[in-house]
């Protein structure tokens, strides 16, 4: 029998599971009358499977109505997918391995860093400066608002169309997954929905929206989430800072109305982890290591005028925010400037293959095993195994005095090997992130 159960009605539930410990008791002791009290149009023993499952594995057999909701989560994901593996394809040959280089290094530093190595996005856009929320786990430290970029203003709207063209042509439609908002509030700027109308009509889809401002006025919500139901694209985020939060969103808007909005449980009592970055670092509870910065490519404020190429780290000690500068400038000329820092940042840094003069040396918390003749490459969250003969030879000779052109000179003599061989195993290593390491701030701007 097919159940007739809705999945928003599963996700309401689960929701609410997550985040009130008082739903959570009351679902164990007397589900039935804990769901009327909510208006969930579920019977909670249907998904046993699922909101239970972490306290107990008894639970063997999955109900219609769970299979139901974990195909309806697939499909959505599914929608995500298809714009994220475009990343693999669209992006300039340079900048891709750049990237991948750079997602190699996070998955082997954070927690989260393997789940996270396809979802690292090209840009960012902020559309503000500062933030009004303030809120305690922000992972980048947001200081207070200072200005806004309002669309009709100082060129804003054209300079941003500006941008975003520019951004197309560079990262072709991978470039849809970029989002406007960094350390700031999509819903700080009144104009939000003029910009995302303008990403939309560039890119074919919005970007994907997080606000923790929602409940500053209901109205805007609810008119941005119908404006979002005629767009497409993926799901947006609501977070909610506490429970007074999660009960005025559960009353103002039924789960139909959210079935594409994600609620991001922020507030104490969720069993929500966080990330020990920026202001997150001093929360006792729920934090994991890792960063919340998602882009590793450009960061652009439309407000400030400048520019940025970051990637996620976890040395808070010298990027507290969680992320790297790898490079900035500030925009006089936007139309003219961002150009040029996309030619800046191929020539300098993006870097396809070694440079034949570049003394090699392992990051810092890799070590080294030896097992059934093959090296381990190992972090706290990563094993990397090299079996390749030429690159176990060229591991081996890493001490952090000799050059690429001298390691390779040194095996090709000693193994009778085609120097083009070895360079190629180099490279090969290369592209696994082992060598990648964090500039050191502050950084100077480039001339």
């Amino acid at each position: 029998m097919t159940s007739k159960t809705q999945p928003w009605e599963v996700k309401r539930f689960l929701e609410l599971f997550t985040a009130d410990p008082e739903f959570r008791e009351k679902a164990v002791q007397s589900p039935n009358n804990i769901i009327s009290r909510y208006g969930i149009q579920l019977v909670p023993s249907e998904i046993q499977d699922l909101w239970q499952e972490s306290q107990s594995r008894l639970f063997d057999r999955r109900t219609d109505t769970s299979i139901n909701y974990t195909n309806w989560c697939t499909k959505r994901r599914q929608n995500a997918y298809h714009w994220l593996q475009k990343l693999d394809t669209d992006l300039p040959s340079s900048f891709r391995h750049w990237r991948n280089r750079q997602a190699n290094r996070y998955a082997g530093q954070a927690a989260d860093g393997f789940a996270r190595r396809k979802r690292l996005l090209p840009f960012a856009i902020e559309l503000s400066e500062g933030c009004s929320i303030g809120c305690q786990y922000c992972g980048l430290s947001a200081p207070k608002l200072k200005s806004v970029a309002r669309y009709e203003r100082n060129n804003n709207g054209t300079i941003f169309n500006s941008i975003i063209q520019s951004l197309k042509n560079y990262i072709g439609e991978a470039g849809a997954t970029g989002f406007l908002y960094w350390a700031t509030d999509p819903f700080d700027n009144p104009d939000y929905e003029k910009y995302i109308q303008s990403f939309n009509r560039e890119f074919g889809i919005p970007p994907q929206t997080t606000t923790a401002a929602w409940v500053k006025n209901i109205d805007r919500t609810r008119q941005f989430i119908e404006l979002r139901e005629t767009m497409g694209g993926t799901w947006d985020r609501l977070s909610i800072n506490s429970l007074k939060e999660l009960h005025i969103i559960m009353q103002e808007f039924s789960a139909i109305e959210l079935k594409d909005i994600d609620l991001v449980l922020q507030n104490p009592e969720s069993l929500k982890t966080k990330s020990c970055a920026g202001r997150a670092k001093d929360l006792s509870i729920n934090t994991q290591l890792g960063s919340i910065a998602c882009v590793s490519g450009f960061l652009i404020n439309l407000s400030q005028r400048n520019i940025k190429l970051i990637s996620p780290c976890i040395d808070f000690e010298r990027w507290p925010q969680g992320y790297a500068v790898y490079a900035e400038t500030e925009l006089d000329d936007p139309i003219k400037q961002i150009q040029e820092f996309f030619e800046h940042c191929e020539k300098t840094i993006f870097n396809e293959s070694l440079d034949i003069e570049k003394i090699l040396s392992l990051r810092e918390e890799i070590y080294i095993t030896n097992h059934e003749g093959q090296l381990n490459l190992k972090t706290q969250y990563a094993n990397i195994i090299v079996k390749d003969k030429i690159e176990k030879e060229i591991v081996s000779r890493i001490n952090g005095t000799l050059s690429v052109s001298e390691i390779v000179s040194e095996i090709s003599k000693t193994n009778e090997i085609n120097p083009g061989l070895v360079l190629h195993a180099a490279n090969t290593l290369y592209e696994k992130g082992i060598f990648e390491k964090l500039p050191n701030p502050p950084l100077l701007q480039y001339a």
